[in-house]
């Protein structure tokens, strides 16, 4: 988001936290996390199979001891107003 807006919206300034997280997922727990999401396509839509071994080919490749590491940072803006 541009600084301007944040600017704008904060009057009074703000403040910038950055927290940085990660998940250990085996190869059940990335397909959980991939079909939990809303836009994945029904399991009877053309691509789904495809999908899950597109899936499974990623996972491969990526991962360390049976598990992949997935990599979060949220940023905590806290600001005020004048």
């Amino acid at each position: 988001m541009p600084e301007s807006l944040f600017k704008a919206f904060f009057s009074g300034g703000y403040d910038v936290t950055t927290f940085s997280n990660h998940q250990l997922l085996d190869f059940e727990g990335l397909k959980g996390r991939l079909l939990s999401s809303s836009y994945i396509p029904s399991s009877d839509h053309r691509n789904y199979h495809p999908m899950l071994r597109n899936l499974k080919q990623v996972f491969e490749e990526h991962q360390t001891d049976g598990q992949v590491k997935i990599e979060y940072q949220t940023e905590l803006y806290l600001g005020r107003f004048k």
